[in-house]
């Protein structure tokens, strides 16, 4: 026994010896860059989400949605350009694998246009009621979030550029994936601020699927490929999700059950959000140049502002000027 524990006790000296050789301490744990560590609940979490993600079977093809009530599903509207699609398409929950990569049973619904279609070819989304089922060779009622649940609209959330941007998906009209690697938040799309800019992967067939933060908060609407750079793709693009619920607040009143489907999205009463001051993008590079004489004037410049900006500056006799800007940036 004696004899085990001093071959233990020189082994671990060697060890020791090792590591310290090559630069390393076993008496500190680091973090190598930034923070990656995650709760386990957020794997937990990603898991109830994707229960609200489903497979759209089309005649000529498939995409991805997601309910955002017990029975309201978004998706593109280049998925449903019209009620005439959505009603001829299967809604195929849980099209998953299992942890051992075999097939999952799945269950299909179909929408209900009747009850509520409204699409927006500008924003490329489309809402709908999915609450139908076959049973006896007939259409009988049945409300899927009491299985599946629901993504609540948030809009109260904010996004910070490099943030993490998850999105689960039917990429290749596979059974459900989700991309949680190399997927950072880069800009707003400077050509029309409703859209948003991402690296997170996606492939056809992801056309109409969520994107959370990492609160799995919704964040918006994943549609196509984005910024295209000597031909080559660098982002993937989506419809900001407050720019989504601002068309709502502003059409759905003037439609029929308008303000009942406000209401059971839980945005009833909601105030339009200011887009520009809800997401904080950072761009590439920007700058502020200040300069003062020596009679206490000042003068400068601010480039590459996007949103209210404030401050002051001030100068002294000897030209010497100083102050502060803040506010919302964009370059």
């Amino acid at each position: 026994m004696q004899q085990l524990i001093r071959k233990t006790t020189l082994e671990m000296d060697q060890r020791r010896k090792l590591i310290k050789g090559f630069g390393g301490d076993l008496n500190n744990e680091v973090l190598i860059g930034p923070n990656e560590l995650l709760s386990v609940a957020f794997l937990e979490a990603a898991v109830e989400k994707a229960k609200t993600v489903s497979f759209i079977k089309l005649p000529n093809g498939g995409a991805s949605g997601f309910l955002i009530s017990n029975d309201l599903l978004l998706t593109n509207n280049h998925v449903f350009p019209d009620s005439k699609t959505a009603d001829e398409a299967e809604i195929n929950f849980n099209f998953d694998n299992d942890i051992h990569g075999n097939a999952k049973p799945y269950s299909v619904y179909f929408c209900n246009p009747n009850d509520f279609f409204y699409t927006n070819e500008q924003l490329d989304y489309s809402v709908v009621k999915v609450n139908r089922i076959i049973q006896n060779g007939s259409f009988q009622r049945s409300i899927p979030g009491n299985a599946q649940g629901f993504t609540p609209l948030s809009p109260k959330l904010s996004v910070n550029v490099t943030d993490n941007l998850n999105i689960i998906q039917h990429p290749g009209m596979r059974r459900k994936e989700i991309a949680i690697r190399n997927n950072f938040f880069q800009k707003i799309n400077p050509n029309d601020h409703n859209f948003i800019l991402y690296t997170t992967d996606t492939e056809p067939g992801a056309s109409g699927s969520p994107i959370y933060n990492d609160n799995w908060e919704l964040v918006g609407l994943h549609h196509a490929a984005g910024q295209s750079i000597n031909g080559k793709f660098v982002n993937n693009e989506g419809i900001s999700i407050f720019s989504i619920i601002n068309d709502m607040i502003k059409t759905f009143p003037t439609m029929p059950n308008g303000v009942e489907i406000l209401q059971e999205l839980g945005i009833k009463g909601l105030r339009e959000i200011e887009i520009d001051s809800a997401l904080y993008p950072l761009g590439e590079s920007g700058s502020v140049s200040v300069s003062g004489d020596n009679r206490g004037n000042t003068s400068g410049t601010v480039t590459g502002t996007w949103g209210p900006v404030t401050g002051s500056i001030t100068a002294d006799s000897r030209g010497n000027a100083s102050g502060t800007v803040t506010g919302t940036w964009r370059f």
